[in-house]
């Protein structure tokens, strides 16, 4: 979702500068290579940084170009 639309800033671009470190939202900008225009974001980015960090998705081990047979999946008829 976007956080900051002036500079077309969005909550996965911060999450991923948070799992780093948590630091100010200034620290969050700075390493972005961007600056607050409005500031109507901060709070909402100052939340971001400060609140519980989701769990990274443990990946399966399903090849990119599986059949469905190997899938365990049928193939439906229509």
């Amino acid at each position: 979702m976007y956080v900051c639309v002036c500079n077309a800033l969005t909550d996965r671009k911060i999450r991923s500068l948070s799992e780093c470190s948590r630091g100010t939202v200034a620290d969050a900008y700075r390493a972005l290579g961007i600056k607050v225009q409005c500031g109507k974001c901060v709070p909402i980015v100052r939340s971001i940084l400060d609140g519980p960090q989701p769990e990274t998705p443990k990946t399966a081990s399903i090849p990119a170009f599986a059949m469905p047979s190997q899938l365990g999946v049928g193939l439906v008829d229509a």
